[in-house]
């Protein structure tokens, strides 16, 4: 008995003729070396969890450590910090992105406020340099610390100066470790 004609979906005759469909390198190309956070759906957030969230601005917008920014900066997240639901606990300016430790009530309650955080900074950057149009680089990335040791960790790298020794320095300190002497480490006297 012969064999009836293959009924085929929509797709197949893409798949076969080489124009579309899944392959290697295909789509848009990234627009920068560092593109912004896919979006993916976010993880739960548990009530009693701080978060540790990071804001990264364009390139081509100034540092935002300028005095002018900051002065503008401080005021505006405390009022963000003033909702029931969300607070800021710890902040850190950084040239090109800003560092929050922040406490939410839940998922909802952590995107409100980070939209609300989210359109100071702008607003911010806007008044404090006199400029307009977009400032924010994406979406903002999100790392829920669920151990003291992680909470630990966080702190110690947002209050460590930006240096690299420094910084591995205070991260040792916040778990416990000590620094090894000269003689531990074999070094000569």
């Amino acid at each position: 008995m012969a064999a009836g004609p293959k009924h085929l979906s929509p797709d197949d005759d893409r798949y076969h003729t080489g124009r579309g469909g899944p392959r290697i390198g295909a789509g848009r190309p990234p627009l920068s070396k560092n593109p912004p956070v896919h979006h993916i759906r976010r993880p739960r957030v548990p009530r009693h969890c701080p978060s540790h969230v990071t804001l990264r601005v364009r390139p081509e917008t100034p540092s935002l450590r300028d005095r002018r920014f900051l002065d503008e900066l401080r005021p505006s997240l405390e009022l963000a910090s003033e909702r029931g639901d969300f607070r800021v606990l710890h902040y850190r300016v950084q040239a090109k992105q800003l560092d929050l430790i922040v406490e939410a009530a839940g998922k909802q309650a952590l995107g409100r406020g980070m939209k609300a955080v989210s359109a100071r900074v702008a607003r911010a950057v806007h008044r404090a340099f006199e400029q307009s149009g977009a400032v924010l680089h994406g979406r903002y990335r999100l790392r829920i610390l669920q151990t003291p040791s992680e909470v630990q960790e966080a702190l110690a790298s947002m209050l460590a100066p930006a240096d690299g020794m420094a910084a591995s320095r205070a991260r040792r300190a916040a778990r416990g470790d000590r620094p090894l002497s000269r003689r531990e480490v074999g070094a000569p006297r």
